[in-house]
């Protein structure tokens, strides 16, 4: 089986490298998302405690 050659490719290797770092930058938003409404969770907890 072989694998087409789309490293070759410049469109292709900018579409990868979209991909990649678009897969990074919403990695780091959602961590940050998640980060505030753990912050907000706990000190509601703490509240009701």
């Amino acid at each position: 089986m072989r694998i087409p050659p789309y490293y070759r490719r410049p469109s292709w290797q900018r579409f990868f490298a979209g991909m990649a770092i678009g897969g990074a930058i919403s990695w780091c938003i959602f961590l940050y998302i998640f980060g505030v409404w753990q912050e907000e969770n706990a000190k509601l907890i703490r509240k009701q405690q």
